[in-house]
Order: C-alpha cells, then sequence, then structure tokens
C-alpha cells in the first residue's frame, strides 16, 4: 500500500496467484494506494488465463486500486526465455527511455525472437503474453510532479485565441505535457507542450462570453492530473 511504479513477479503462478511466496486476490484487495497504481508483470505460469471465470490479471485488473495494467502468460512460461523478457523490458524503459507499456512489450517480446533466431519458443512466446489494460500508457519513471497552468495572455469575451503555459511549482516550464481545452461551447482540442511549456488554442469568439468559463485538465507520464478552470473576463 506504500505504491509502486511496477511490480515484477518471476516465479511459479496459477489461474488464481503467485505460488512463491503466495500472494493472492484477497491481499491485492487489502492495497489502498490510490495515487500510484503499478504495472504488474507475472513472468510465471498461467497467471494470464482469460478462459476461467477470473484469471488473477483480472483480479489485478478489477481492484480499484490494483494494476493499472497486467501483462502475463496465459500458459506456461519458462526461466530461460523469461529471463531474457524481463531483462530487455527494463532495458527498453529505462536505458532507452521508452516507457510506453506497448513499446516495452513489443520490443522484449522482438528480442526473444531475435535471441533464438525465431526457433524454439520464440513464437509461441509472442502467443502466450497477454496484455490486460491499455497498453498506450506509460511507465512513470521519476517521482510526479504537479503541473499548473498558467495564463500568458488574459481571456476576455470575444477572444478568438488562448495562450496558456504547463509550468511547475516554482515556474519552470513542463514538457511533453497533454493539456485538454473544453471551450465555452463545449468544443474539445489537445495540446501537447514543448519545451517552453506553451501551449495554444484556438476557440470561437462568439462562445466567449462574460462570466463563462474554459475547463482546463493537465496530464503527463511525469506530471500528477490536474483541473482548472479560467473565467473569461471583460
Amino acid at each position: 500500500s506504500d505504491g509502486r511504479g511496477i511490480i515484477n513477479y518471476s516465479g511459479h503462478g496459477s489461474t488464481h496467484d503467485w505460488d512463491g511466496p503466495k500472494f493472492r486476490p484477497s491481499e491485492i484487495e487489502l492495497i489502498k494506494n490510490e495515487d500510484a497504481i503499478p504495472f504488474v508483470v507475472s513472468n510465471a505460469c498461467i497467471t494470464g488465463q482469460f478462459t476461467v471465470k477470473e484469471s488473477f490479471a483480472e483480479s489485478w485488473q478489477r481492484h480499484p486500486k490494483g494494476g493499472v495494467f497486467f501483462w502475463g502468460s496465459m500458459d506456461s512460461s519458462y526461466w530461460d526465455e523469461d529471463d531474457i523478457l524481463e531483462k530487455e523490458m527494463y532495458r527498453i524503459a529505462i536505458q532507452d527511455r521508452r516507457p510506453e507499456f506497448y513499446k516495452m512489450i513489443q520490443g522484449s517480446l522482438e528480442h526473444v525472437w531475435r535471441h533464438y533466431g525465431g526457433s524454439g519458443r520464440s513464437e509461441y512466446y509472442w502467443e502466450t503474453y497477454h496484455n490486460f489494460g491499455d497498453p498506450s500508457i506509460s511507465l512513470r519513471t521519476t517521482q510526479p510532479q504537479t503541473a499548473y497552468i498558467s495564463v500568458v495572455e488574459p481571456v476576455y469575451m470575444g477572444s478568438s485565441l488562448v495562450h496558456l503555459r504547463v509550468v511547475g511549482k516554482n515556474g519552470e516550464p513542463i514538457e511533453n505535457s497533454r493539456v485538454t481545452l473544453t471551450s465555452p461551447a463545449g468544443r474539445r482540442s489537445s495540446v501537447i507542450s514543448g519545451p517552453s511549456g506553451y501551449v495554444s488554442f484556438g476557440v470561437n469568439p462568439y462562445y466567449m462570453q462574460y462570466g463563462s468559463h474554459l475547463d482546463v485538465k493537465v496530464s503527463g507520464p511525469e506530471v500528477v492530473m490536474g483541473h482548472y478552470s479560467i473565467g473569461v473576463g471583460y
């Protein structure tokens, strides 16, 4: 319950638990931390067996504070191949700085294939390892910071452009954050912040009435999601 970015188990498993040491769905239910939900990697046999009523993978997914994503084998997995697979996964995320789940997964499976030259269990590993969750999510590799929205220019009635900046608590720019703006007309658009943290949006001036508000959300791989409201001035 202290929170983890990633939990990686390598050992014996079953359709409903990790076997050594034992870790069951009842232990998952005890997890309380909602701000650090982990990417769960299970290098173990049949923990991703989705033909049963509720697999161990699904137990992690169904608990609201369990796992944001689960990657595990539907059938048996093997020590040598798993060792190669998981080492490459970490190399991709940390050394190559490609923390998106789908890049970590695909790259490590490709590495197993290259290692064995496509022979042995190369094809089997592509077939047995399954994703439970959204593979476009990224693994956080640093402590996330709070992102704030700074209004670069005042927003007035009839404005057609909105200029914002994503900054940290000391005013430093934050890049690679997704800023989503919903206009008073209900139109939603998103922009990724650049190295200086700036983002700009075009809005319909007809709906920019005095007293109305712009809804702004900011998210990113290394930031805590923020939600802000910007009033339209006279």
